[in-house]
């Protein structure tokens, strides 16, 4: 957008990121200088830039069902938005696995001491909390295990004990 201002899109679900250089002055455009160097590679010769073009590239077109929409994207963006909450205030490390042979969701998990978040603090934050997901909401299946749903979308959430 500027010399320290970038939004970034997330195409399926059309979510919105700004990130802002709050520090830079007129002197220092430190964010300017960072996505200029990593950018670079799209100043050689036969690169275009990805964003002077409102239209995807044919390889781009070629695979749109990698853009679409799909019942879990609003889900799975919504999650991705709070793992900075999830990582500093209750200071877990989740992990994403598919799901495996058997099994029907996708599992965001973590492991954690007695002292840290359990599955019932995680749910609290992504349903409750200020920083909520508008409209999930959370099943417990058991002490560490449970469904986070967003419309038609779950993922399990599973915190293990660490010894």
């Amino acid at each position: 957008m500027n010399g320290h201002r970038v939004r970034l899109v997330h195409l399926p679900t059309g979510g919105r990121l700004d990130l802002i250089d709050s520090l830079s002055s007129r002197r220092t455009k430190y964010m300017k200088t960072v996505f200029l160097r990593e950018t670079s590679w799209h100043d050689e010769p036969g690169s275009r830039r990805l964003w002077d073009t409102d239209a995807l590239s044919p390889q781009e077109a070629a695979r749109t069902e990698l853009w679409a929409p799909r019942p879990c994207s609003a889900l799975r963006s919504a999650l991705l938005m709070r793992s900075m909450p999830l990582w500093y205030k209750l200071d877990i490390q989740p992990a994403w696995r598919q799901p495996r042979p058997g099994e029907s969701l996708p599992t965001l998990f973590w492991e954690n001491d007695a002292d840290e978040a359990d599955t019932v603090k995680v749910a609290w934050l992504l349903t409750e909390s200020p920083v909520r997901i508008p409209g999930a909401s959370y099943e417990p299946d058991g002490p560490e295990t449970g469904r986070l749903r967003l419309g038609d979308a779950q993922v399990r959430l599973h915190s293990r004990l660490s010894v």
